[in-house]
């Protein structure tokens, strides 16, 4: 493939992926959004972070917001007091109205903040050093106090619609800062002292004005200290309760909704993408071609339009798998977003972008953690960065969307389609650019390669050197090993005739024992005869001498 080839068949895959990027934005987020989704400012649930504001701007719900309203009221006693059995019996109290708790409280004869036994007439009066006190039960932690805590409202409140007006309903709220445990019985002066006041704020004072004035204390501020301890620890425990039950059912509810819509959205954006996709193909090569002089318009539409049909069925099982992921995705931005708002208060636009883009870090996530078997992991990471990349483009299109529609707003001629040539725009704009990153990180991975088949074929290049250098050495010692076999040969050929003149001498030598043998034989033989001769002559010498030695004798 030549140059020219290469460019261009580049410069078609990059126009293929505007096409599809630009198709998929504005079919996903920026087409199907509006429609499926209604993003709030703080997310689908209300946290106790965004209710502490003084705006409901970031409250979720509208009943939240009738609450949160609420909370900004002005205190009303007549709201949390259980002054009738009625009340009593809303607040989930029984029968056990403020009467018949301050009576209760009477008969064990306790002052709980003077810490002092004492005893009552009949009508709840004592005498304390001679002067006549009135006992009276005292809300330990302030109705004012309770009332004036945001998290309270949120936790307990109940909203009910009476003709389209929302009512708030405190009797939960008054359930609970009448529990027994915020009770305590004192005379009427340090009740009438304390009065709505914090305790910390009302200890601290009295200890500061006993200090300035030298009287003695009129109460235990130990037994206050217990008193509080006591009422704040069983009020937060239902309150804490109350707010998670109510949270964690907002959050089960909403996440099961998101997910279904996020899910359906994605799958639906999979078949809407290539449905539009394949008519965009068909009709272009259509058009390119002209039609057949055999055939109709309508049966070459026909034909174009089963094609499609086709191209979308196969498209069903990765509808299938985005609605899951989808669903996934949904759910857990959904309590991401809750999470953040903990901490933050989040505008819609960053509910969407979190929702968008946590789907997308989700397939990237996936692509480089988990590659397909099919492919390497070089591919998989290019894959997953091209995918991040899309994100990035979608999140910064998703959070500019607002202002490119306030902007088109500040147009007078374009005030009418402003909300829906706005999103358009930002889709292509975010389509191109997402097409044109994935083609950067497409070019970079193909550099990379170019670089790395190029190196590789100077390794090959300077292999091959080493090769040729090495085949003449083998070369040269060829030849040497031809020289020493010629030498072998000849030497061979020598060895061979030293054998024969060795075969000859052996002959000879053979030829010559066997001489020398019959020589020993008549040599030995002629040496038994020599012994038997010279045997014969020292028989005639020893007759001969013993004839001399008588010869002599006689003589």
């Amino acid at each position: 493939m030549t140059a020219t080839e290469l460019r261009e068949q580049r410069l078609d895959r990059l126009y293929q992926e505007c096409r599809k990027q630009v198709f998929s934005q504005l079919i996903g987020p920026f087409g199907l959004n509006p429609m499926m989704f209604e993003d709030r400012n703080g997310g689908n649930v209300t946290t106790l972070h965004n209710f502490e504001r003084d705006d409901d701007n970031y409250v979720a719900t509208a009943e939240d917001k009738a609450l949160h309203k609420h909370s900004k009221e002005e205190f009303n006693r007549a709201e949390y007091t259980l002054d009738t059995k009625a009340k009593a019996r809303a607040a989930g109290h029984g029968d056990s109205d403020w009467n018949s708790k301050r009576d209760a409280h009477l008969e064990r004869g306790m002052d709980e903040y003077a810490g002092q036994s004492f005893e009552t007439t009949a009508d709840g009066s004592t005498t304390q050093d001679g002067v006549p006190v009135t006992m009276e039960l005292d809300h330990v932690i302030s109705l004012k106090e309770f009332h004036e805590t945001p998290k309270n409202h949120l936790a307990l409140g109940k909203v009910t619609m009476v003709d389209g007006t929302p009512l708030v309903d405190t009797s939960a709220m008054a359930g609970v800062v009448n529990d027994e445990a915020n009770l305590s019985l004192t005379n009427k002066s340090l009740n009438a002292s304390k009065g709505g006041h914090p305790v910390d704020d009302w200890v601290d004072a009295k200890l500061a004005k006993a200090e300035e004035t030298g009287k003695p204390l009129d109460f235990d501020p130990q037994a206050v200290q217990s008193s509080y301890e006591r009422a704040r620890d069983a009020i937060n425990a239902k309150v804490d309760t109350a707010l998670l039950k109510k949270q964690a059912t907002e959050l089960a509810s909403t996440g099961l909704a998101q997910a279904r819509q996020v899910g359906l959205r994605q799958a639906m954006g999979v078949l809407l993408t290539e449905l539009v996709n394949s008519l965009f193909v068909e009709f272009k090569t259509l058009i390119r071609k002209g039609i057949e002089l055999s055939k109709a318009l309508l049966a070459e539409l026909r034909q174009r339009l089963v094609t499609v049909a086709t191209n979308v069925a196969k498209k069903v099982p990765e509808a299938v798998g985005a609605l899951f992921e989808g669903g996934l995705s949904g759910f857990v931005s959904n309590l991401l977003t809750f999470l953040l708002n903990n901490v933050l208060s989040t505008a819609k636009r960053y509910v969407t972008a979190i929702r968008e883009g946590l789907l997308g870090l989700f397939k990237a996530f996936r692509m480089i953690a988990f590659p397909p078997a099919h492919m390497s992991e070089e591919a998989a990471l290019q894959a997953g960065l091209k995918m991040l990349s899309t994100v990035l483009m979608t999140t910064m299109g998703v959070l500019i969307g607002e202002s490119v529609a306030n902007f088109l707003l500040s147009i007078p001629v374009l005030v009418p389609v402003a909300n829906v040539v706005a999103p358009v725009l930002v889709g292509i704009l975010t389509g191109l650019l997402s097409a044109l990153t994935a083609y950067q990180i497409d070019a970079v991975f193909e550099r990379r390669r170019h670089d790395a088949n190029y190196q590789s074929i100077e390794a090959m290049l300077a292999d091959a050197k080493g090769r040729g250098q090495l085949a003449d050495q083998l070369a040269e010692q060829t030849a040497l090993t031809l020289q020493s076999y010629a030498l072998n040969l000849h030497s061979l050929h020598l060895y061979q005739v030293v054998g024969e003149h060795y075969s000859a001498a052996a002959a000879d030598g053979a030829a010559t024992l066997s001489s020398l043998s019959q020589s020993n034989v008549r040599a030995r033989d002629h040496v038994s005869q020599s012994d038997l001769s010279l045997q014969c002559l020292q028989e005639g010498h020893d007759l001969l001498e013993d004839f001399l030695n008588r010869q002599q004798i006689q003589g």
